[in-house]
């Protein structure tokens, strides 16, 4: 429940995101002024604070205490619990259904990413989408950078296993390989 992670974001990847959410704004919910985000495993809250930027609503997840506080002094409602507690989807049913639910890097960590997404389809609005990043392991292994792989990696994947596990998580899916080598 707590992994290693690099600390902030860079300038390039702050405008990276704040161009893809409002993409994501203008094509998915178009005049909907009201748009409610999740994000899983929020870390220090940067990804949140950008979200909230764009969209009406943010809540996060988050088990650090330290970033717990990091994500509510921006201003992000942030929920302590973790998809592997009892609890997860009670804790946040309270919100409602979310439009968006973005996940940045942090399936990979988890002991069973199916179960997770199987948990966030709950949570998810009918005409709902996902947001996912994972590390791409062909580029990874490819390139040689071995300084990916890491102890807190529970499952490594590749375009065609990301697409399975969307397939087998009931989720519609569109693998598509972003910045920096991320699916």
């Amino acid at each position: 429940k707590k992994v290693v992670r690099s600390v902030g974001i860079s300038e390039e990847m702050k405008n990276f995101r704040r161009s893809q959410f409002n993409r994501i704004k203008i094509n998915y919910f178009k005049k909907n002024k009201k748009i409610k985000v999740l994000e899983i495993g929020s870390a220090s809250g940067d990804y949140s604070k950008l979200l909230l930027d764009t969209f009406h609503k943010v809540v996060s997840t988050e088990k650090d205490k330290d970033n717990i506080k990091l994500n509510i002094e921006k201003g992000i409602e942030c929920i302590n619990t973790h998809p592997d507690e009892n609890d997860f989807l009670e804790r946040l049913n309270k919100f409602g259904k979310f439009d968006l639910i973005c996940c940045f890097s942090y399936l990979e960590h988890l002991p069973n990413p199916k179960k997770t997404l199987l948990l966030l389809n709950n949570l998810l609005h009918q005409n709902g989408i996902y947001l996912i990043e994972l590390p791409n392991s062909e580029m990874i292994f490819r390139k040689g950078l071995l300084n990916e792989v890491i102890p807190d990696h529970l499952s490594y994947f590749t375009i065609n296993t990301a697409t399975l596990l969307m397939t087998f998580s009931g989720t519609n899916h569109s693998t598509n390989l972003g910045q920096q080598g991320h699916l």
